[in-house]
């Protein structure tokens, strides 16, 4: 329950919002979905270690990573408003998971002011994350691209207390389609990182 009241940026005056929720943490392979686009999810979670990614479909099949989940951060809240997902979530690296039923969340987010503000300005950040993305597919160069991500991995990984500002352990993303940055073709190169797409990976030089 800390992680979870840390990841929503609760403070010990607050443990009582989610003291009840119930939950159990679950260990999954790489590769797993947790939930697929269409399905009606039944959990939200929170990522204890590993790396998850969300992305979506597209009509022709054709697939993009749209956001990746690191040690710490949430995921899947959203669904308590939604009847069917709207996106896949998968898991990327041997990975440990907190997970509470979609409907307590649910009931918590209806009953409880600061649990409410809370995840609300969770899912803002979220939502300038996402922006930035945009920004990056729209206006940046491809290797803009990458140099924004790979700044934006470093400090979340700063933030989960997985790194010390100058050296990062870059997993290894297995993800056969859909790069988050759009680069599909050459290769570039930035600091030493070099990002390749088949399947799209950081691998430190």
């Amino acid at each position: 329950m800390d992680k979870l009241a840390q990841g929503l940026g609760l403070g010990s005056a607050d443990m009582s919002t989610i003291s009840g929720l119930p939950y159990r943490i679950a260990d999954f392979e790489p590769m797993t979905y947790l939930v697929r686009q269409g399905d009606v999810a039944i959990h939200c979670g929170l990522v204890v270690s590993g790396l998850l990614c969300s992305s979506k479909i597209g009509g022709d099949g054709s697939r993009q990573i749209v956001s990746f989940h690191l040690n710490g951060d949430l995921f899947g809240f959203q669904s308590i408003f939604l009847d069917e997902s709207d996106h896949h979530i998968q898991v990327l690296s041997h990975a440990s998971i907190f997970l509470i039923p979609k409907q307590a969340v649910l009931d918590a987010f209806e009953g409880n002011y600061a649990f409410r503000q809370a995840l609300l300005r969770n899912m803002l950040k979220d939502l300038s994350i996402s922006k930035e993305w945009l920004f990056s597919m729209g206006r940046r160069s491809a290797l803009a691209r990458v140099a924004h991500l790979i700044c934006e991995l470093a400090v979340r990984q700063d933030v989960a207390g997985l790194g010390n500002g100058l050296d990062y352990d870059w997993l290894s993303i297995g993800v056969q389609k859909g790069p988050p940055i759009g680069v599909q073709k050459r290769p570039p190169s930035l600091g030493g990182v070099t990002v390749t797409d088949a399947p799209f990976a950081l691998v430190a030089a």
